[in-house]
């Protein structure tokens, strides 16, 4: 069972094995989205972008 204090573990743990050295939050989220419908982003289509501290750039 997901409990506050295995939550709170593994958000610990994940801050400290993310390259850029936070979780990102909804709000940086956001801003990817709202870029993405921006017309200088007129010209992405059909590609992944994740947006996770760096995760998967290791």
């Amino acid at each position: 069972m997901l409990t506050f204090n295995n939550v709170n573990s593994v958000f610990r743990v994940m801050q400290r094995v993310v390259p850029l050295g936070h979780v990102g939050n909804a709000e940086e989220i956001a801003h990817a989205v709202l870029f993405l419908a921006t017309d200088e982003a007129s010209h992405i289509s059909g590609v992944c972008l994740p947006v996770d501290s760096g995760v998967t750039a290791r």
